[in-house]
């Protein structure tokens, strides 16, 4: 029952931002809790793979929220529905003795190929013209910025005691003389 509800509230998810694109909103939605509760029941319960692609949307998701692609496209929706109707799909086998498992490796290599096209795009968004557009800032920064100037004062020295210095011996109230410390003479000074 709670696997079912957490692929529901993707699916919820999928027909809310078709109907309403302000409902897009990876990081408002609550997919990323739901993939990671979904990942985390069926790691413990030793379903490999809805634990694995679960797994792996989830991060997919959460490189879009980081790259500021929070707003759900179509390839996204699409990726999410197929996701979802695979765990369903996965489910009804693992609780059917006599089915087969549907395939979805095919998923994982689907997730996989749009995290590189990810991956392409905001790495291209750092193109020439906002480079030279930091290193001018950076310019006008240094520029602009005051020049410091310190002065360093001389410090007094403290030199290490002498060691011809005769050393007091050091006594604990109760009379031990921490200088006299049996078998001290093999120690080197």
């Amino acid at each position: 029952p709670e696997t079912r509800g957490h692929i529901d509230e993707l699916n919820e998810f999928v027909n809310d931002c078709r109907h309403d694109p302000e409902k897009c909103d990876l990081n408002s939605a609550n997919i990323s809790r739901a993939l990671h509760t979904l990942h985390g029941s069926a790691d413990m319960a030793g379903v490999d793979s809805i634990a694995v692609l679960s797994a792996a949307l989830e991060s997919h998701i959460k490189k879009l929220i980081v790259s500021d692609n929070r707003l759900a496209d179509e390839s996204v929706l699409s990726l999410i529905e197929a996701c979802s109707n695979c765990f369903t799909s996965l489910l009804d086998a693992i609780n059917n003795p006599d089915s087969r498992l549907p395939d979805w490796q095919a998923l994982l290599d689907r997730i996989d190929e749009q995290a590189q096209q990810l991956e392409a795009m905001t790495a291209a968004q750092v193109t020439e013209p906002q480079i030279d557009q930091e290193e001018a800032l950076e310019d006008e920064v240094a520029a602009s910025a005051p020049s410091l100037e310190f002065e360093v004062e001389e410090e007094e020295s403290i030199s290490p005691p002498d060691s011809t210095t005769e050393r007091a011996p050091a006594v604990s109230k109760d009379g031990i003389e921490y200088d006299e410390i049996p078998g001290d003479e093999d120690l080197i000074e």
